[in-house]
């Protein structure tokens, strides 16, 4: 029961999002830039809503905890594959934060302000301290590390969806 409301709203999620659209692109007609977002605003709704995209985010997820772990051996920090891999990690969760906030569509104010604003601030907060441009890493010191492995908190909203996995931490603790 509870996949099939999941799966009701978010087709009616999608519909909403999808009427929003179809309004503001008749409202926009012949406008090339407001009919190019509107394209980009549709595609992030259809990447966000797709499993594969949340499941390969879960994995990167559960990889950037694996891989805070792995930094603190001796050299690995320095390792041409971790460091691939954080970087592939950074562009995937930089890549979800531009998603989310292009899947609100003529409203992007939403990703700060709608009912997941918590978590995508942290997102957001988490994606810029891991810039390496950006000198927030030195302010902050290896206070990044452990704000990374915050993260892994995301998962926790998996045992609300899964029972049996609800179940199993449940005994655990």
């Amino acid at each position: 029961k509870s996949r099939i409301r999941e799966r009701s709203k978010l087709q009616s999620d999608e519909l909403r999002q999808e009427e929003a659209v179809n309004y503001w692109a008749a409202k926009h007609e012949g406008y090339p830039l407001s009919q190019l977002y509107l394209v980009l605003c549709y595609g992030a709704c259809r990447v966000l809503s797709s499993h594969v995209f949340n499941e390969f985010i879960f994995f990167c997820i559960v990889l950037a905890g694996d891989l805070v772990g792995v930094q603190t051996y001796d050299g690995m920090e320095d390792d041409p594959i971790v460091i691939a891999l954080v970087w592939i990690i950074l562009g995937a969760f930089t890549f979800e934060v531009v998603v989310k906030i292009l899947s609100e569509g003529t409203q992007p104010h939403w990703y700060f302000i709608g009912p997941s604003w918590r978590w995508n601030m942290f997102d957001l907060f988490i994606v810029i301290a891991s810039m390496p441009f950006i000198p927030v890493k030195d302010a902050l010191g290896g206070q990044v590390a452990a704000l990374r492995l915050l993260r892994l908190l995301r998962l926790a909203k998996l045992f609300k969806r899964i029972p049996q996995l609800q179940m199993i931490v449940q005994g655990l603790l």
